[in-house]
């Protein structure tokens, strides 16, 4: 036949046959791709397509040109650029159209992580600069740069630089933050590094501390979500906070109904194991009878397993 089969091997020996195989992918179409398409997506992050609109001003009068569409065309350029090159494989009897879409499958992939690596390199490191240059600034200036960061930045900037300063810095930059900005910084913080969160509490009064913790029990209570901290991020944060700051959650029993309401009771009662027997007994106020029940028999068999 066309294969060239052979009857003893069992298979087919044709060299065209066998050539078909090995051209799957187009190595053209993925080392084409993969770089151009790569460029685009850098081309189109750096002029912000369809972030900002990009306009030319002409002179002092109030007439402006919109760029976005043809720049968005040019941005584009490399990738056709690529296409054409996959393309021309298949017109060029090459490659099969599916050794062609294989190929620039795997390229793209490639672009797509590659443009990702690249864009957390960046952001990392424009976080450590402005981390170094709030750490130049005088201490008055700090603690007012440390509020506008809360205050004016979008959510997660905040936390995200804040997080190169200890705890005790931390804490100094923001002693004129409002218990709601203590609050925002602390669930940035959780989701960034939950020992962060844990060593700004500590660095922070009781009072304080207790007045920001407070805000985020009400908050998973009520389920505004309004600090965007998910249950893992939770007890990552409360099973970390320092008990003076527990015991100073108002009041106590939204404590209690926090930790069965959004928490296991294993999470519950290692939270609650960490205050004083009177808060603890405050703070299971906030529970039904069963919950209490759960709590408890999970604090005997993680007693037990300790061998305690």
């Amino acid at each position: 036949g066309e294969c060239g089969f052979d009857d003893v091997l069992g298979r087919c020996t044709s060299s065209d046959y066998l050539h078909g195989f090995r051209s799957f992918p187009s190595g053209h179409a993925s080392s084409s791709v993969g770089p151009l398409l790569h460029t685009s997506l850098r081309l189109m992050s750096a002029f912000r397509i369809g972030h900002v609109p990009f306009r030319l001003s002409l002179g002092a009068s109030d007439l402006a040109i919109e760029f976005d569409g043809l720049l968005t065309l040019l941005c584009l350029l490399p990738t056709f650029l690529a296409a054409w090159i996959a393309a021309s494989r298949v017109f060029d009897n090459a490659h099969h159209p599916a050794d062609v879409v294989g190929g620039a499958l795997i390229g793209g992939s490639a672009a797509d992580e590659t443009t990702a690596r690249v864009k957390r390199a960046e952001a990392d490191a424009a976080q450590s600069a402005a981390a170094a240059l709030l750490r130049a600034l005088p201490k008055d200036k700090q603690r007012a740069a440390a509020l506008e960061l809360l205050r004016g930045c979008p959510p997660g900037t905040a936390g995200a630089i804040l997080a190169d300063f200890s705890g005790e810095e931390m804490a100094a930059m923001s002693r004129d933050a409002t218990p709601e900005e203590h609050a925002k910084l602390l669930a940035e913080l959780t989701r960034e590094d939950p020992a962060k969160a844990a060593a700004f509490l500590a660095a922070l009064s009781p009072e304080k501390s207790g007045a920001a913790l407070s805000l985020l029990v009400a908050d998973a209570n009520d389920g505004a979500d309004a600090f965007g901290v998910s249950e893992a991020e939770r007890f990552a944060l409360f099973g970390a906070a320092p008990a003076s700051a527990l015991e100073n959650v108002k009041p106590p029993t939204a404590l209690g109904t926090m930790c069965a309401s959004t928490l296991t009771p294993a999470q519950a009662a290692e939270v609650l194991g960490r205050l004083s027997p009177s808060a603890a007994a405050a703070a299971l106020e906030g529970m039904s009878g069963e919950e209490v029940r759960q709590v408890l028999e999970a604090s005997a068999a993680a007693s037990a397993a300790a061998g305690r």
